[in-house]
């Protein structure tokens, strides 16, 4: 949820004479039909029929006297997104050093979303098939299992491997 007022607020009745809320905030957009809130993300509006997409959540159809605006709206949104990502690929990948736990893990930015084909937002994990999410749960401890290992035979290198006497 955004924190303190939205950057823009823009209201209309849609065909159903429902009162539809739009608030921007950053590139994110909250969608509220009669005060509640439906929606949060990047909805989609199509030109044919001025359908306004928000994924699962369902769709309303925008007068005419109010394309334009949604249209602006919606592209600074997409612009804010654009900027934020721009800003961020500097960042793609972090690395840490830390104490505690010792080892690797994976860890993606929930921050960062995209938009799926139904129109949805998703975090960049959850948006991976199924098969690439294993991989990148399985990353993490393959990184302990190397780890581990390489040790070892350092360990063994260095020091030697013990023999019994008897």
């Amino acid at each position: 949820t955004p924190q303190g007022p939205p950057d823009d607020v823009l209201k209309f009745e849609d065909a159903e004479n429902d009162t539809v809320c739009l608030e921007r905030s950053g590139a994110g957009v909250r969608v509220l039909v009669n005060d509640k809130e439906i929606w949060q993300g990047l909805p989609e509006l199509t030109d044919a029929d001025g359908t306004l997409l928000c994924g699962d959540s369902g769709s309303c159809k925008v007068p005419a006297e109010s394309r334009a605006d949604v249209e602006l709206l919606l592209t600074m949104a997409l612009t804010a997104t654009k900027a934020e990502m721009q800003e961020k690929k500097e960042e793609d990948t972090v690395f840490k050093l830390r104490m505690l736990p010792i080892g690797g893990f994976v860890r993606f930015d929930e921050r960062k979303t995209v938009k799926l084909a139904d129109g949805s937002m998703a975090t960049q994990l959850d948006s991976l098939p199924t098969a690439s999410q294993l991989w990148v749960y399985a990353g993490g401890v393959l990184a302990n299992m190397t780890t581990a290992f390489t040790a070892l035979c350092i360990g063994a290198v260095t020091s030697g491997v013990p023999e019994n006497k008897p």
